[in-house]
């Protein structure tokens, strides 16, 4: 099974279409905040989240509450697909209804592998992930840019890296965030979990545990 969470208008053959509004006439009528959804435990192989995902969790419970159900209901390896408008651009910041900023790093905090990695290191990053039972990997990243910074991409006047920072910098650099994810199963933690801490006089110290070579994400402008 595949889904299309909050599709709108833009239904997508072979998937189970869902939106809260009646309007869209999509297949499910379902409130993705109210869970659990009507579907079997790894039962998914795909997920489409268009402009969605910035719509949702305007509570922090319900944005966790939201990405359990997508752990939940996804089998292993199933990929999601994820576009966000850029939180720095007029796009995102001008629309009521946007109450969660979306980057790359926020769906990363549900990676077990970075929370290990993190908590050995000292970072004070969320551990999402082991947190909330969540476990997947982001494997590819795309910044779609507009004018001027697309032309001057294209033609070489200004770098990859330069265009990235710039993005950092000022707002309507970039339009939108596209991302892909893979759900891993079962939670890569949770060995880690149970014999990773011990506690002295009220301090959480790491055992360190071997996770392995961490893999660089790929981070690539679509400058057209």
């Amino acid at each position: 099974m595949k889904l299309n969470l909050g599709c709108g208008f833009n239904k997508i053959a072979g998937y189970v279409n869902i939106d809260k509004d009646p309007h869209c006439r999509p297949d499910l009528l379902l409130d993705l905040e109210h869970t659990p959804w009507p579907f079997d435990d790894h039962s998914v192989e795909a997920i489409q989240a268009t402009h969605v995902l910035a719509h949702l969790g305007e509570r922090v419970a319900d944005w966790l509450n939201v990405w359990q159900e997508i752990y939940r209901v996804s089998r292993d390896g199933a990929m999601m697909e994820i576009i966000v408008a850029h939180p720095r651009h007029d796009d995102f910041l001008a629309d009521p209804t946007h109450v969660r900023p979306v980057f790359p790093e926020t769906i990363s905090l549900f990676d077990q592998m970075r929370n290990i990695r993190e908590q050995q290191s000292g970072n004070a990053a969320t551990k999402l992930g082991l947190q909330c039972g969540v476990d997947l990997e982001v494997i590819d990243v795309a910044f779609e840019i507009q004018e001027p910074w697309r032309s001057a991409v294209q033609s070489g006047e200004l770098s990859v890296e330069a265009m990235q920072k710039e993005a950092r910098l000022f707002n309507n650099v970039c339009t939108q965030i596209r991302m892909q994810a893979r759900i891993i199963k079962p939670a890569r933690g949770e060995s880690w979990l149970g014999s990773n801490t011990k506690v002295i006089s009220g301090n959480t110290q790491p055992v360190q545990v071997n996770v392995g070579p961490t893999p660089d994400q790929a981070h690539r402008p679509i400058p057209w």
